[in-house]
């Protein structure tokens, strides 16, 4: 079994401590306490995620780093979360959270967040946050879609569609019912059929990188953006949504439908979008076990091409 290999909470806060107390209390308050917001694991590239609270033992920011050596993951999702930023606007840009601070100490990345609740751990209450948001978290996809949607020049459809889904049908794991649904979507670009588009892709969406946060018009907060891309696929963020929130197919279709409109396509090309996300994953997995990929593009493809067949 690997060892952990995040830093040691108490070295961090520390470390940091000038840093963490200038962000946030310029008022001339203190830090009241912290503690590990989640257990580290023993993997090698681990993050410390450490909860900060003020005097009043409220919880002010959190504060995420490692050691460099093994990986700049809290700075990495500070470039890609800007990324995603700057291709946003209005009330879709406020979605995206700005770090407090961030830098490099000592050998160790950091980056310190405003702090925003999750989802409730009790089922009671978690369901009625999830129904009171759930449009909102649609609209805001929807939104972010829309406005990030870039037209593929023809080197770039090669690249990122036409190679990725060719290496895709080849990779062992994959079920023939995929597999012919590649041929069919490389079909269609070749005939063009399908004329794919950019737009950001967040390539964890799940309930558990949305917070609650009542400072903005769609009431959350989108986190973890160390994946991401500002010129990925559509559909891959709504599916992934989709079942982690558990929604009817009726209003997955409705959103379905919502997406593919803002992407000049039918439903069927929202395969070739899927596929194409999975693809370009595949090139890229690096400590990710092939098993849950494969997995994880099962219960995606069987979920997507049920709903639209």
């Amino acid at each position: 079994m690997i060892e952990s290999t995040a830093v040691p909470c108490e070295f961090v806060m520390s470390l940091l401590e000038d840093e963490i107390r200038v962000s946030l209390f310029y008022d001339g308050g203190t830090i009241g306490g912290y503690r590990l917001l989640m257990p580290q694991k023993n993997v090698t590239d681990d993050t410390t995620k450490v909860l900060i609270f003020d005097e009043k033992e409220l919880p002010r920011a959190v504060l995420i780093c490692s050691y460099i050596k093994f990986g700049d993951l809290p700075c990495r999702s500070v470039y890609k979360s800007s990324e995603a930023k700057l291709k946003l606007s209005g009330n879709a840009s406020d979605v995206v959270l700005s770090p407090l601070a961030y830098g490099e100490k000592e050998g160790v990345s950091f980056a310190l967040w405003k702090y925003y609740s999750p989802f409730s751990s009790n089922k009671a209450l978690r369901y009625i946050q999830k129904k009171k948001l759930q449009s909102n978290v649609f609209a805001w996809l929807l939104d972010a879609t829309k406005q990030s949607k870039v037209k593929l020049i023809q080197t770039e459809l090669c690249d990122v569609v036409v190679k990725p889904l060719e290496l895709l049908q080849d990779m062992r794991g994959v079920n023939s019912k995929i597999k012919r649904e590649v041929v069919k979507q490389l079909t269609s670009i070749s005939k063009d059929q399908w004329e794919p588009f950019f737009c950001i892709e967040h390539n964890d969406f799940w309930l558990g990188n949305v917070l609650i946060n009542k400072n903005n018009s769609y009431g959350i907060s989108v986190i973890d953006w160390a994946g991401s891309n500002s010129k990925g696929m559509a559909i891959y963020d709504l599916v992934r949504m989709s079942l982690s929130l558990k929604v009817s197919d009726r209003f997955f279709v409705n959103q379905l439908r919502l997406t593919c409109q803002v992407m000049n396509c039918d439903l069927n090309s929202s395969k070739g979008y899927l596929l194409s996300s999975f693809a370009n994953l595949a090139e890229n997995l690096g400590d990710f076990p092939e098993e849950r990929f494969i997995g994880l593009l099962d219960k995606s493809c069987d979920y997507l091409f049920d709903n639209v067949n």
